[in-house]
Formats: structure tokens, sequence, C-alpha cells
């Protein structure tokens, strides 16, 4: 999808003020990853994704590259993720994510995540 490229283009080049006027004001984020980032904290609007994108930027520089595309019913698609954060300090490690993503007037309205690609497709209706 469009928005979603164009969305991680802008999320790769570390430009918030672009990535999240991807984002529908409502937009309901719920990540997948754990840690400091609170696995399983909802975030809300566009505030809340900004506040997400903080928490995920500090201390680290992260790219993600796009391993698999698919559309799933009703304006949503899955996608799988390699989430690729490099710290400050050099290190760096490679973490498989799926996300599954609802769209709302051309614009992201709910992203839901997944460590576990098994979890990602039942929620998404797919099989492997």
């Amino acid at each position: 999808m469009k928005t979603l490229r164009a969305f991680y283009e802008a999320y790769n080049r570390e430009d918030v003020d672009d990535a999240v006027r991807y984002m529908h004001p409502e937009v309901e984020i719920y990540p997948a990853v754990g840690g400091d980032l609170d696995f399983g904290r909802l975030y809300r609007g566009r505030d809340g994704f900004r506040q997400l994108w903080e928490r995920i930027h500090e201390g680290f520089q992260v790219t993600v590259k796009l391993e698999e595309v698919r559309e799933a019913a009703e304006d949503r698609v899955l996608q799988i993720e390699l989430w690729c954060p490099l710290g400050r300090q050099g290190i760096d490690t490679e973490i498989e994510v799926s996300d599954l993503y609802s769209f709302r007037d051309g614009l992201v309205s709910r992203i839901d995540g997944f460590r576990d690609r098994a979890d990602a497709l039942e929620a998404a209706g797919l099989r492997e």
C-alpha cells in the first residue's frame, strides 16, 4: 500500500513530522516490542505516535526493512518487518516484528504489533 511505503520512507529518514502525517488523528498503536517500550501499552492519536517514536529512538537509530507485505480483509495490511536498531555504542541487532495495519480515510488508524508471526497471520485471517 502506498501509504505504508511513504510512511516507512519517512520513518527510515527519521522524519517524524513527515511520518506522523500518515497516522489518522485517532490512531491506536499496540506495539509488539517490549522492555523499555512498555509492551502492551496503548498509544493514542498523533501525540501518542510521537511519544512512541521518542521511546523507540532513545539511544538508537532504527531502520525498518519490509520482509513481506500481505493484504488482509477490510482495509488491513499485514507486514513482516525486520527492525534494525543500531545503538550509539555500536550495538546492533535485528528483530522480526509483524504489524497489522488498519486504515480509515486513507490513513493508518490502528497498528497491532506481534512478535510471533503465526499470531499475526491468525489475527489478519491469513495462512502461511
